[in-house]
Order: structure tokens, then C-alpha cells, then sequence
């Protein structure tokens, strides 16, 4: 099977943490180029394990080496009885990105944050980001290097992932309207987020 000109697919990123803790991220990204030909599932979700490595890649000097991205599971997604709902599996693929700070973790709910902003007021995304090593804080606050490196996070995950050298993912939002507008601008807060891990493929 193939994906589509305006299909949406979601990256769920497996994160494995100390005490047996998992966490999730969801990454939802449009096909946006214009090739005649389709590209199978598989390709795709090579290409958004590829973009995770990527996205990863950013804030792994920052992430405690106790941390690893283990692996994505990746879906196509589909407007359906007024809700966004899985259409089929793409794929399992490795990502294994480990965290490059040696020492503890800071403690499980505490996270980085990634701001993601559309034209639209009511349209914008946020991205928690478990697992920094806790000497990312100091005086309460993300020291320099972390905030800096979770703005390059965003910037990687708004970049064109091309694949095939013809195809090409971006970032979405998905409305509860059934649209999806891509992301506009970034940022990242200074402040330390919380977030209440939840079961896999719910929250972000």
C-alpha cells in the first residue's frame, strides 16, 4: 500500500526511562510534495524514523545517558465520524538515539518544552521532552545549552524531510475540524514543563 498527496501520518516515538518508566512522543507530519508516483508505507516510515533520529539528535547532548529513544511506531492517519482516527500501521522502526549526559535524570514529569505556532490563534502545538539530565536546571530554571537545543528540536521537526529525494513530509497540526494547517514559527520555554505521562499514543 502506498501514501498519499495530503495524507497525514504520526510518529509515536517509544522513549525508555529509569525505574521502567516509558514515555511517548506523537510527531504528525503531512505528505506535502507533488510526485506522481506514491510511496510505499514502508519508505515512509523509514523517512519518519529517519526524521526522528534527526529530531532526537538535538537534544541528545542534553538527555541523561540512562535515557533512549528506542523506536517509533508510525501510522497513517484519517478523518473519520468527526475525530482522527488510525487507519492502518505503517511501521516499527529503530531510532535509538541515547541520551550523551552521563548522571541522573531530572525527576519523572519534569520536561523540556517546544512551542509550535500556526497563522491560526487557536491552532498551535506543545511538545513536553522527558528525560534531560538533571543538571540541565540550575537556580530553577533550563540553563543556556538546553534552551537552545530544544529550539534547534523544533526547527528540525519544521524542516522538510525529503526522502527518496522526491517525496516530502512537513509538520502538522490536525484541527478538530477534520483540517490540518502546517506549523509556522517555534520556540522553546526556559521554564521547566510538567507533564503527566500518559498510556502510549495519547499526549505529546
Amino acid at each position: 500500500m502506498t501514501v498519499e498527496i495530503g495524507d497525514v501520518v504520526r510518529a509515536v516515538a517509544q522513549i525508555s526511562m529509569p525505574d521502567e518508566v516509558d514515555a511517548v512522543n506523537v510527531w504528525d507530519f503531512l505528505r506535502y510534495d507533488t510526485e506522481g508516483t506514491d510511496p510505499t508505507n514502508g519508505q515512509v516510515s523509514t523517512a519518519m524514523a529517519q526524521a526522528l533520529i534527526d529530531i532526537y539528535g538535538e537534544i541528545q547532548p542534553d538527555l541523561s545517558d540512562l535515557v533512549t529513544v528506542v523506536s517509533t511506531k508510525n501510522y497513517q492517519l484519517g478523518w473519520d465520524g468527526g475525530t482522527w482516527v488510525v487507519e492502518r500501521l505503517l511501521g516499527e522502526e529503530a531510532v535509538g538515539v541515547q541520551g550523551g549526559s552521563a548522571g541522573e535524570m531530572l525527576p519523572h514529569g519534569v520536561a523540556g518544552l517546544i512551542n509550535l505556532v500556526t497563522p491560526f490563534s487557536r491552532r498551535y502545538g506543545r511538545k513536553y521532552i522527558p528525560g534531560l539530565n538533571e543538571g540541565a536546571i540550575v537556580d530553577g530554571i533550563f540553563s543556556a545549552n538546553p534552551v537552545l537545543d530544544l529550539v534547534a528540536m523544533a526547527a528540525e521537526y519544521l524542516a522538510d524531510h525529503v526522502f527518496q529525494s522526491v517525496y516530502l513530509l512537513k509538520a502538522t497540526t490536525l484541527g478538530n475540524d477534520g483540517a490540518h494547517r502546517l506549523f509556522t514559527g517555534y520556540g522553546a520555554s526556559g521554564t521547566p514543563a510538567y507533564q503527566r505521562r500518559r498510556k502510549p499514543g495519547v499526549g505529546s
